[in-house]
């Protein structure tokens, strides 16, 4: 299943590739169980340096989440960002979570989704 999972993925980075460096995912977790997160962000992460590609990767899973932080702060990658969009004032707005905040943000048992 693993190596299945790997070589979709790996295959999405490629057309990602051809796509002006840009690749967007909708809910990168569906289908997916949450034991294949880790290593589904590890290859992201590592292809995005290799092949210099930007992922834009949604999700409403706070699983996918966790493993996207801890991959981020093994790899020391303070260049990827969690965005956070909510809805205040009436208006929907964007709000960012470094490395270093959304690391806390998971120890401290808060809701980063």
């Amino acid at each position: 299943q693993e190596k299945f999972l790997i070589r979709g993925v790996r295959e999405l980075l490629t057309i990602g590739s051809d796509l002006d460096e840009l690749l967007l995912i909708d809910e990168i977790e569906i289908g997916l169980h949450y034991t294949t997160l880790l290593p589904l962000w590890k290859l992201i992460f590592t292809a995005c340096k290799q092949s210099d590609i930007q992922v834009f990767a949604t999700t409403h899973s706070y699983e996918c989440v966790e493993a996207f932080s801890k991959v981020q702060v093994e790899m020391a990658d303070d260049a990827s960002k969690l965005f956070r969009i909510q809805k205040k004032d009436g208006v929907h707005k964007a709000f960012g979570a470094d490395i270093h905040a959304l690391e806390a943000g998971i120890e401290s048992g808060l809701e980063v989704r």
